[in-house]
Formats: C-alpha cells, sequence, structure tokens
C-alpha cells in the first residue's frame, strides 16, 4: 500500500471469514490504532454472547439480502418451524466458497494470513491488551515465537522472528488441520446420537431447526466454562421432543452402558453430565493441537513463547494443558482473543511489510516440455516433437521451492516459453504446486492451480516467444506476460493462501 503520502483511503476495514464465525472491524486513517469493532453478538436465546457471529447466509425468495450470523440462524429456523422456508436461500459454513470470488475489487483487496495479522496486532497493541504472559517478551528482537490462531473449525500455526527494525520473518509457513473449538462440539452431538440414536438427531435438526440451535447453544454457553478448577456438574436441557419419544428405560440402560451413572444421569429434563466427563469431550482436538505444536516446536528449537489467539485459544482447559505439556515455554494470551485475528488485519493493511519475509508453503512450477535429461525424467514421458527434438511431458518446471525465503515486497522470477508447435494458437500456462522441494514431473503430488492463456500469432518461422514474470513473497502471486513480438502484456493475480 505504500507510504503515508501514498494512500488515498480513508478506512481500512478487515473481514475474518470463519468456518465457523465471522466478524469484521475497521479503523480510521488519522487514527489506525483505535479499531472499532461490532461489539458482542446476541443469539436471542440461550444467554449466549460472542465477538463473533455464525458464518450464515440468508436471502429472500428473490436472492436479495436478509440477514446474517445469528439473525439469520434465527429467522430461518422459524421459517422451518412455520414451513414457509423453502422458497428461501439459507447458506452455512461457505467460507472455501469465497476462495475464488468475493465481489471486492482488486485494487481495494489485500488478503491476510490469520498468524500474521495476530503477530501484527500483538507487536502494535499496548502492553495493557497483552495481559496473560509475558507479552512484552514479544517485541524484543530476536525473539521467536509460535502463533496458535484456534478457531472454531481450524487450528492454524507459523512462528515468527522479531527483527531489530521491530518487524518480523516468517519462520515456518502457515499450517494447520479441522481440530478447533467445533471438535468439542461434536463430541457432545456424538454422546446424544449415542444415547437418543443418530435418527433422533437428525430428525431433531432437520424438523426443529430452533430447538436444535438451542441445544447446541446451550453447550457452546456450558462449554466456554470448563477448566481444571470447575469442579461443579453441568445441567444441559434437553429438547422436549426427544424426551417425548425417549424409552427411559432403554435410555438409563445406554447412560450405564457407554458412561456410567456417575458421570451422566437424566434429571426433569436435564443431563446432568460431570466435570470429568465435560473434559474429555476437549481430548480429541487438544491432543492434535499438542501434537502440532510439538511438530513444529522440533523444527523451530528457539521458540520461546506459543502466542494464542482465536475463540477455542481463550478456553481456560486448552489454556492448562498446553502450560503442562510446555512448561518451559511462555503462554501468551491478548484480551479478546476472538478479535485478535481480524484486529490484526486492520493493521495490517496499513503496515503490510510489518512481516518483512515468508517462506514459501508449497513449490510452484509449471507444465511444459523440458528437454529430455536421461536419468532424471521417467522414459514413459519422453516423446519427439515435430522437430525432431526429445522432450519430457509433463515436466515440472520449478519456479520456486517449499521453503525458501522471499521478501514481502516480492521475488521475481522470469521465464521464457516458446510455442510447442506450428499450429498453437495459444499458449497455455498450467500452474501447479507441490509438498515435494524438488518436483520433476508433474504428478499426482502435483495440485493444479491456475492456467493462463495467451494469444499467439500465426507461424511464420519464428520461435513465438512469450516471457512471463512471476513475483511470489506476497499473500498473492503476480503474473505479467509479456508477448515478444507484439510487445503486448497481460497481467493476472493468483490468491495463495
Amino acid at each position: 500500500m505504500g507510504s503515508d503520502s501514498e494512500r488515498n483511503y480513508l478506512v481500512v476495514a478487515a473481514i475474518d471469514f470463519g468456518t465457523t464465525y465471522s466478524g469484521f472491524a475497521y479503523s480510521f486513517r488519522n487514527d489506525p490504532l483505535k479499531i472499532n469493532s461490532p461489539g458482542v453478538w446476541y443469539t436471542g436465546d440461550s444467554n449466549l454472547a460472542s465477538y463473533r457471529t455464525p458464518t450464515c447466509l440468508l436471502l429472500n425468495p428473490d436472492r436479495t439480502f436478509h440477514s446474517f450470523g445469528f439473525k439469520a440462524e434465527n429467522k430461518y429456523a422459524e421459517l422451518c418451524t412455520d414451513e414457509t422456508h423453502h422458497e428461501f436461500y439459507y447458506f452455512e459454513k461457505f467460507k472455501m466458497e469465497l476462495y475464488n470470488k468475493a465481489g471486492i475489487p482488486s485494487d481495494q483487496l489485500m488478503l491476510a494470513l490469520e498468524p500474521e495479522a495476530a503477530s501484527v496486532y500483538c507487536l502494535k497493541v499496548t502492553a495493557e491488551n497483552m495481559p496473560c504472559g509475558e507479552g512484552s517478551n514479544i517485541k524484543t528482537p530476536g525473539h521467536q515465537y509460535l502463533v496458535a490462531d484456534l478457531g472454531g473449525g481450524t487450528a492454524d500455526f507459523g512462528v515468527h522472528e522479531v527483527n531489530e527494525d521491530g518487524n518480523l520473518t516468517e519462520l515456518y509457513s502457515a499450517s494447520g488441520g479441522p481440530y478447533g473449538g467445533d471438535c468439542v462440539n461434536v463430541e457432545y452431538l456424538e454422546m446424544l446420537e449415542v444415547l437418543f440414536g443418530k435418527e433422533a438427531i437428525e430428525n431433531l435438526k432437520n424438523n426443529d431447526l430452533e430447538e436444535y440451535l438451542i441445544t447446541c447453544r446451550g453447550f457452546e454457553n456450558k462449554k466456554r466454562i470448563v477448566s481444571d478448577e470447575y469442579c461443579e456438574n453441568f445441567r444441559l436441557k434437553l429438547p422436549a421432543v426427544l424426551l417425548e419419544n425417549c424409552d427411559f428405560e432403554t435410555l438409563n440402560n445406554k447412560i450405564s452402558s457407554f458412561y456410567g451413572k456417575e458421570l451422566v444421569s437424566l434429571q426433569k429434563g436435564k443431563l446432568k453430565i460431570s466435570p470429568s466427563l465435560m473434559k474429555t469431550f476437549f481430548d480429541k482436538s487438544i491432543g492434535k493441537i499438542k501434537e502440532h505444536i510439538l511438530n513444529v516446536i522440533k523444527l523451530n528449537s528457539k521458540v520461546k513463547s506459543v502466542l494464542l489467539v482465536g475463540g477455542y485459544g481463550g478456553s481456560n482447559l486448552l489454556q492448562s494443558e498446553l502450560k503442562r505439556t510446555f512448561p518451559e515455554k511462555t503462554i501468551i494470551m491478548p484480551q479478546d482473543s476472538d478479535l485478535t485475528v481480524v484486529k490484526g488485519a486492520v493493521l495490517f493493511g496499513y503496515y503490510p511489510v510489518t512481516i518483512s519475509c515468508r517462506k514459501m508453503r508449497f513449490s510452484y512450477g509449471v507444465e511444459g516440455y523440458a528437454p529430455f535429461e536421461k536419468g532424471k525424467h521417467p522414459e514413459g514421458r519422453k516423446i519427439t516433437n515435430e522437430f525432431g527434438e526429445e522432450r519430457c511431458e509433463g515436466a515440472f518446471d520449478l519456479l520456486i521451492a517449499k521453503n525458501t525465503t522471499v521478501p514481502t515486497t516480492g521475488l521475481n522470477i522470469s521465464r521464457t516459453y516458446c510455442a510447442a508447435t506450428s499450429k498453437q494458437n495459444f499458449q497455455y500456462v498450467d500452474i501447479y504446486y507441490t509438498e515435494e522441494e524438488e518436483p520433476v514431473i508433474v504428478d499426482g503430488k502435483c495440485t493444479f492451480m491456475k492456467r493462463i492463456l495467451i494469444p499467439l500469432s500465426k507461424y511464420c518461422g519464428w520461435e513465438r516467444a512469450v516471457v512471463h514474470d512471476f513475483t511470489f513473497g506476497m499473500t498473492e502471486l503476480k503474473h505479467q506476460a509479456m508477448i515478444l513480438e507484439t510487445g503486448e502484456c497481460v497481467s493476472n493475480t493468483f490468491d495463495l493462501l
């Protein structure tokens, strides 16, 4: 975005589309650190309040906007109860659908990695906003720390080091998996399926969405107070329809067989769950998080701190488990951890070069017809073209290798590709990425990313060369192709997140 004198915008707004929950924040150019957010979102029932709202959208029958978040959930549930929902359009957990489209002009859109956004926020905010852990150390030059962004759907991790100039170098590129806080909710729903039957829970969701949402939100409320210190039983209200169709003798037998009456019991329409059983709902996700952090630390032995952000990062039980597992590491927890990423994304808009270097998460390259090299290329890939040259079909022309450190201001890689045959009217440049550091051919380990189509003039005996410039290091891959014969240029931008 350049220096202050080059900026012509008045406000930077950040939208955090999560798998389960979403939020937004913004600040004005004259006071970037005064970040505004909508505050608390209320469900309208279950006394559940959140700094973020569910990622769900409701459209009217004419496909115009109706509502988003809790309001959309509640309204759609009401429509379902009244059997008037059939002409409405309801979408949930559509985050990845935004990967290829969102309606924002590209020159006004910047994509930020969540661990990076969290780091930017923690570097810029004052000490009083970092109450848990030795937050001030995170700004010390040479300090290496692991960022754990623990949301509802996913957990993402990265490792950063503070430079002498106060900016950051990415030492370990963002990685993660589907073991966010939603895993805890899934464990509870699976218990209900064991006790009442999977079909009964599915019918509840399909036929009485309001009661289903109340059930899920009720558990979400209780989940937030689980800790090592909390020793009271948890009482969770059950939907009346589940109890109306329930055989209580069978239910009690299931309780005894699968859990034991000292851990679970049914009292006055509520499930009474012991603290010890409640904690087991966290085991799978916390186990995966600890395993991932351990693997990252093995690759980055100088990590001194773990910075927890995201809604699930606020779990007292999770924090205690991490302190026990990694006693030699400082656990840092910012205030309002739910909003750390989205507020950091606002600041990233003002200070994008706070992250001075990144490591490439994948190797990127172009599929082509490289000169065949015996011993390097598989014999089965060898072809002879119309000019009598031996070529490797589907060769991987490596542009940049995985784990290469590149400046966030951009690293340019240039390639010149010529028409493969005299009959070509277009040059196809297919970009792939892979986990392999030294790929030789495009195979099943490679993932197709994008096809670039360049028009070519009619063949008249010359090579018909096109110079391609690829710029890596930012959160997007910038590409420019220049057709040497005509001087025509074609530009593209592709998301690398």
